[in-house]
């Protein structure tokens, strides 16, 4: 027990001492033009081929900076096309990644195949950190990727080569930022992901990547060990992406670090019931809720919506105590869906209106009608019926939104058909149609059988 109390009042004696180090870069006090050999960055092709380099920039490519300063931008395309820029720590902006709790901000905008922003190890010490490029086969480090090529991608790529995939809107510019704890685990580390889509706002956290296990093995004198981190990079390739906004802090923290881990909360119905909330914090320490906005009410860990529809957003809090230092809070977001604005789409396939059913005599003849209905996290097609002069046909469901009925017709003539499409807590959308089972070809082209 002794021990244990010595090395909690170490940790705690090391995060006092600790001055809060803040380092911002914003490019502004750059020449316009080439980003390579400027104020100690290094840029590299991805390829042999000679891919363009970063331009500082207030705008290229249609891309403007996000708050109209200038912005490290890459406004090039093509097959193999894209470059990785890279700086080191220098007294105009100092960081270190071997110990502590570290905070990385940056702002990024995301293209076609895929940009990144990372902290990582120049493993050959020749001034670039190039993760995947040939020539740079053991450099690397942690580093958040995000794509809008089909299918579009978000993940975090840790320094083992383990991608974890996150989900939040990375559309235009985005404000990123990493907590990593580097004295989690007995240094293997954890890692917490935050989002501003638009670069402002709250914080929205990456619900996927909270708190995870970021693997280093300290000691081991490679990239998974964050003792050898010695810089930043970022990466662009193929469309319009940029960066900017630079953020590196490590927290003057009064207690030990800790996280929220609060996921995320699907949609819910106007009319869903009472639900509980399930933030936890790493600590152990109770978290606290509050609503920032929207049709909800909450009391203890109790959710209540209030019956109307809109967009909840509720905070999730740990405030600290003599041993852990305040949690950063975290804001979920879900939208209440009103069922009753709500119906499907309905759409008769088959037999369309005013068809001609040919058969030379009387055989079973298939139906085919597709439905669906807008926010299908929370409302559903409960049910179609075929319906053709009051008879109700039975419905195989192809789970696609894609339903058929069979029906042999007693007779050849003329028929209406009803389909009639419910959803979630009643509406009702039906279409009705006509058509003709005859045996006469001459009836019209568009017959089937």
């Amino acid at each position: 027990m002794k021990k244990q109390l010595l090395t909690l009042s170490f940790i705690l004696a090391t995060l006092f001492s600790v001055a809060q180090i803040v380092s911002v870069y914003d490019f502004n006090s750059l020449n316009l033009g080439g980003l390579n050999n400027q104020d100690g960055w290094k840029t590299i092709a991805q390829t042999a081929a000679s891919s363009p380099d970063f331009e500082v920039a207030y705008a290229a490519g249609g891309l403007v900076s996000p708050d109209g300063s200038q912005a490290a931008l890459y406004p090039h395309g093509g097959p193999g096309v894209g470059r990785t820029a890279t700086r080191k720590s220098t007294p105009n902006f100092e960081f270190s990644f071997a110990d502590g709790v570290v905070e990385v901000e940056f702002d990024m905008a995301k293209n076609w195949w895929g940009v990144f922003f990372g902290v990582g190890y120049d493993a050959n010490n020749n001034g670039y950190i190039a993760p995947g490029l040939p020539t740079e086969p053991n450099d690397g480090g942690i580093y958040v990727f995000c794509r809008d090529v089909p299918p579009a991608e978000n993940k975090v790529m840790l320094p083992n080569g383990t991608a974890i995939p996150f989900t939040g809107n990375t559309d235009g510019w985005t404000r990123y930022k990493m907590v990593m704890d580097f004295t989690a685990n007995g240094g293997v580390g954890t890692l917490a992901l935050f989002l501003k889509p638009g670069t402002t706002g709250d914080w929205l956290p990456a619900s996927e990547i909270q708190g995870i296990s970021m693997q280093l093995t300290p000691g081991s004198g490679d990239k998974n060990d964050n003792k050898k981190w010695d810089g930043i990079f970022f990466h662009s390739q193929g469309g319009v992406g940029g960066f900017d906004n630079i953020v590196i802090r490590q927290p003057d923290l009064t207690g030990l670090y800790q996280f929220i881990n609060f996921p995320a909360i699907p949609n819910k119905l106007t009319t869903s019931p009472a639900f509980e909330l399930e933030a936890t914090a790493s600590s152990g320490l109770p978290v606290t809720y509050s609503i920032i906005e929207g049709p909800a009410t909450v009391s203890g860990n109790t959710l209540t919506l209030t019956g109307e529809a809109g967009m909840v957003r509720v905070k999730a809090s740990q405030p600290g105590n003599d041993v852990f230092a305040p949690a950063n809070d975290i804001i979920n977001e879900f939208e209440v869906v009103d069922a009753s604005a709500y119906y499907a789409s309905l759409q008769v396939r088959r037999p369309a209106d005013l068809t001609k059913v040919y058969m030379e005599e009387l055989v079973p003849v298939m139906f085919l009608a597709e439905s669906h209905v807008e926010h299908p996290e929370v409302l559903s097609v409960t049910g179609i019926e075929f319906i053709i002069n009051g008879q109700q046909l039975p419905v195989h469901d192809n789970t696609n939104g894609f339903f058929i009925a069979e029906w042999t017709p007693p007779a050849f003539g003329n028929y209406t058909m009803t389909v009639r499409s419910t959803i979630t807590e009643g509406n009702v959308t039906a279409k009705t149609v006509n058509f003709d089972v005859t045996g006469n070809r001459v009836d019209g082209p568009a017959s089937f059988s």
